[in-house]
């Protein structure tokens, strides 16, 4: 006598796809290192560095108009470069200024009566390297993430 049995597994191959197609779609935790990263991004303005050589003016560093600024912190605003993907997130600013701020350099223009000048700009370094509770926080975030992955749970 042949006893058998059977398991229809599609039930279950379901929620593990769903589990699956969540667990690698890092949108909602990107947004939240984004949000931190901005955060990062201000306070290195706020405080005008640290490291940053001071201005002639002695005002805060890199602050004059806000352009720069607004480009590394406001999603939308002029050279910011915030990208949100399934699998990747990029953050930062392509406004040309950043790039010669970042690194130091000099850089030479044309007055309007068509004279030429250099200025050598030194380096502020606005994008670092993060600190340890910074990548604590991303840590935290991560975790957060595949610990909220829950059969049933259908959000994405």
């Amino acid at each position: 006598m042949n006893v058998r049995a059977g398991l229809d597994l599609g039930p279950l191959n379901d929620v593990f796809g769903q589990l699956k197609r969540r667990a690698n779609d890092f949108r909602k935790p990107f947004q939240q290192v984004g949000e931190k990263g901005r955060e990062q991004f201000k306070k290195r303005f706020d405080q005008s560095g640290p490291g940053w050589a001071p201005n002639k003016a002695g005002t805060k560093t890199l602050i004059k108009t806000g352009e720069l600024l607004a480009s590394f912190v406001t999603v939308g605003a002029v050279g910011n470069l915030s990208v949100i993907g399934r699998d990747e997130a990029v953050f930062g600013s392509n406004l040309p200024k950043a790039k010669i701020l970042q690194e130091g350099g000099t850089e030479t223009f044309t007055s309007e009566k068509g004279q030429r000048y250099t200025i050598k700009f030194p380096a502020r370094p606005i994008v670092v390297e993060p600190s340890s509770v910074f990548k604590n926080q991303i840590g935290q975030i991560a975790g957060a993430h595949f610990d909220n992955l829950k059969p049933g749970d259908r959000s994405v």
